[in-house]
């Protein structure tokens, strides 16, 4: 049995008003583990939303989820399959500020959730695995 997983990259943008954009990227590939052993197929979904409400103020609101399953293994190979499937899901507002055509300002807060999707003895899914974080970022940017 050799399962085939695609590759796959895509970016799809919508324009919905002349001020407002939805943005769609995905990408899914699979990839070998840093040990060599355990092949893993990681996945990333995209979409965030964007609205220029005037020529100063910019809004955004993107969410993403991430997946690293590592069920790929065989034993046929001698890496059978992990006690791993990762997620993370994140929400990220932000907000911009143009001063000018090549100065701005960008407040964003982003939170992330990250969980193994197996359901396993404590010995086996230690709880670094899950987390949750939360970060806030303020950036200044200058274009020449």
């Amino acid at each position: 049995f050799h399962p085939v997983f695609p590759y796959a990259e895509a970016v799809l943008t919508a324009t919905i008003t002349k001020n407002q954009t939805l943005t769609f990227i995905t990408k899914e590939w699979e990839w070998v583990a840093s040990t060599g052993l355990v092949p893993y197929y990681d996945s990333a979904y995209m979409l965030n939303y964007h609205w220029n409400a005037n020529r100063h103020w910019g809004f955004d609101l993107g969410g993403k989820v991430l997946q690293a399953n590592y069920d790929g293994g065989t034993d046929l190979a001698g890496s059978a399959p992990s006690l791993r499937d990762d997620m993370q899901f994140t929400v990220a507002p932000g907000i911009t500020y143009n001063f000018t055509s090549n100065l701005n300002a960008n407040l964003a807060y982003t939170y992330n959730l990250g969980c193994n999707l197996k359901t396993l003895a404590p010995q086996y899914a230690p709880s670094y695995r899950n987390f949750h974080e939360q970060i806030v970022s303020l950036g200044v940017q200058y274009k020449f």
